[in-house]
């Protein structure tokens, strides 16, 4: 079943993602191109077709580990919301073999771990993407939520304060993808 997110939900995934530059560039009367549908920054695109999108984007010979690494934690995070968890997975192990040391890909995992309930993989790739990007506020949220629902309770509090110093917008974004501690 889609699940419809909310304009913060796409303003956080579009950040992060790295494709807002290729949406800026994009024709902005062409409301059907890959570019735009793919990053889905207007809140109106279901995921079957953003996973469509993304697709095509993929197909294009000679990009940049970056890019495709993009592409593929957007298009991952649609198949988790069409209920994929196989090829979200897939997509989001893809994009983090093609760039290791991007703190986004492991950010992404490691939400994609804690929505399915694998809080040690969670916390496991949270800490990858605090080595690679310390203070990040959405990483140290999310990590204080896996420590929360795992039982330790201090933990948690303490990574959540973190985040919400270094992002007082953070507990928003997080509730408005349906993740709270």
């Amino acid at each position: 079943m889609p699940v419809k997110i909310s304009s913060v939900a796409l303003a956080f995934l579009a950040a992060i993602s790295g494709l807002a530059p290729v949406v800026a560039r994009a024709d902005a009367s062409s409301q059907e191109s890959p570019a735009v549908l793919c990053a889905n920054q207007d809140g109106a695109t279901p995921a079957a077709a953003r996973v469509a999108a993304c697709s095509t984007l993929l197909k294009q010979p000679d990009m940049s580990p970056e890019f495709e690494s993009t592409l593929r934690t957007n298009r991952a995070w649609s198949f988790s919301l069409l209920g994929r968890m196989g090829d979200a997975r897939a997509d989001y192990e893809r994009a983090i073999a093609l760039t290791p040391n991007s703190h986004v890909a492991h950010n992404e995992l490691a939400l994609f771990f804690l929505r399915t309930g694998q809080l040690d993989k969670a916390i496991a790739e949270y800490e990858v993407a605090l080595r690679l990007r310390p203070g990040a506020a959405y990483s140290l949220y999310g990590e204080g939520v896996a420590y929360i629902r795992k039982g330790d309770q201090a933990r948690g509090d303490d990574n959540l304060a973190k985040a919400r110093l270094a992002d007082s917008n953070v507990d928003r974004v997080f509730e408005s993808i349906g993740v709270r501690p």
